[in-house]
């Protein structure tokens, strides 16, 4: 299952993705629950998902980053370079080293 944020005449609503079908079915959220994007879902849990609504095409909405706002800042480090991932190391950020 794929679950995105998207924004659809100025609101933000988070779906399930259809690639197949190219569409979205929006959950059941209120505007105020969606505003968190997909923190709206993982704060509910994955065993009490929302109903969704007619679906929608997915040219007629923009996908937005899925959790639009976090609640602390994220840090990502990519470490797919030997390169990068030895001065990654030496730089004393590297809690797995």
């Amino acid at each position: 299952m794929k679950i995105a944020t998207f924004t659809l005449a100025g609101e933000r609503r988070v779906g399930i993705v259809d690639l197949d079908r190219a569409e979205i079915r929006p959950f059941d959220l209120t505007v105020d629950q969606a505003r968190s994007g997909l923190l709206a879902i993982v704060d509910r849990g994955m065993d009490s998902l929302p109903g969704t609504l007619s679906p929608i095409a997915l040219s007629q909405v923009e996908l937005e980053a899925p959790i639009p706002l976090p609640r602390r800042n994220i840090f990502c480090v990519g470490k797919n370079y030997y390169d990068h991932a030895h001065e990654f190391a030496k730089s004393g950020f590297d809690s797995s080293a």
